[in-house]
């Protein structure tokens, strides 16, 4: 993994003078500073919400202007930020430093691959909702996952031996009855089942 990058900055304030051959030689020409930009994150790993703490490096000429992108459409222009991760995932970090010269400016971009890794420690919890309750049939019901702790798999149970792997479904009762609802969810950690008895009254 490339952790930063070095490039030599060359001011060039040139006088062209004729040569005894003819040609042009630039003079007054003269190294003004090295670019060295790094960062890290700490920690770099953990559960969800993952609140990271990165610190961005800079040495070189100019003053630096901080661009971050930190993989999951989150930025900042601080030079040490903090940022929280939301979802289960692996995420890429850019870090672009941009330092105004009185002749210009010059910039370094880092990108480290894959850098922070969120996961979901703890198995999810089960919830959901239904909307109407109750009606005549044909009766359409929409079913919303509540669930927390990332899950990602769902598995629905509508009472009338029909099932669903959707995450927030719609379901049609064509019969009058009382239904129990039951969801059940998981993910690489474990599951949670829900269960409400009799919560859809179909006339």
């Amino acid at each position: 993994m490339l952790t930063f990058f070095i490039m030599s900055v060359i001011a060039a304030s040139v006088s062209a003078a004729p040569s005894k051959s003819g040609s042009q030689e630039a003079v007054n020409t003269k190294t003004i500073g090295t670019i060295a930009v790094d960062f890290s994150g700490d920690p770099r790993s953990g559960p969800d919400p993952l609140t990271v703490y990165f610190t961005g490096s800079y040495t070189g000429p100019g003053t630096p202007q901080w661009s971050w992108k930190f993989g999951d459409g989150g930025t900042s222009t601080e030079q040490n930020p903090t940022h929280i991760y939301a979802n289960p995932g692996k995420y890429s970090v850019t870090l672009t430093v941009k330092s105004v010269l009185d002749s210009g400016f010059i910039s370094q971009t880092v990108t480290k691959g894959y850098y922070i890794t969120v996961g979901s420690a703890l198995p999810p919890v089960a919830a959901f909702s239904a909307n109407p309750l109750s009606g005549n049939a044909p009766l359409t019901v929409s079913f919303t996952d509540q669930s927390t702790g990332a899950p990602t798999k769902w598995f629905w149970s509508f009472g009338d031996r029909t099932f669903s792997t959707q995450q927030s479904p719609s379901h049609t009762y064509t019969k009058a009855g009382k239904y129990t609802v039951r969801l059940t969810v998981m993910n690489a950690n474990g599951g949670d089942i829900e269960t409400k008895y009799g919560l859809i009254t179909v006339s």
